[in-house]
């Protein structure tokens, strides 16, 4: 399939998906609107004795505000990409050894330059990093 077919293909699918979502009543403005609740969520614990609740505490919901504010993040394109895929000319997969062998030579020697930096700084948390060579 050449891209721009490819490209037409997606963004009809797209459209169908927002479509079908839009008819059920969630729209973008549904979105946001939950996602500012869930921005700003609290939760309401509840304290019992002998089967009666004595005493209500309300407080914030930081496990569903941070994942609220991560999708927001998302959303935004702040986060990098969770998967990089790389395709051949025609779209099909691209093997490593389809590369051209001085191409493959440089991205080996990068990546055991980048192990011996996290090797010899550490990986960030604290903690060294070992890897098998």
């Amino acid at each position: 399939m050449d891209e721009q077919l490819w490209k037409e293909a997606s963004i009809e699918a797209m459209s169908e998906t927002k479509a079908a979502l839009d008819k059920r009543g969630i729209t973008i403005d549904y979105l946001v609107r939950k996602l500012k609740k869930e921005l700003n969520a609290h939760t309401v614990k509840a304290f019992a004795h002998e089967g009666q609740i004595k005493e209500t505490l309300t407080l914030i919901d930081w496990k569903t505000r941070q994942t609220a504010r991560m999708d927001a993040q998302k959303l935004l394109g702040l986060y990098p990409a969770d998967r990089h895929e790389l395709t051949g000319r025609d779209g099909s997969p691209l093997r490593f050894y389809d590369v051209p062998k001085e191409e493959r030579d440089a991205i080996l020697q990068a990546n055991r330059l980048t192990r011996e930096i996290i090797n010899k700084n550490g990986n960030g948390n604290g903690a060294s990093a070992h890897t098998e060579q």
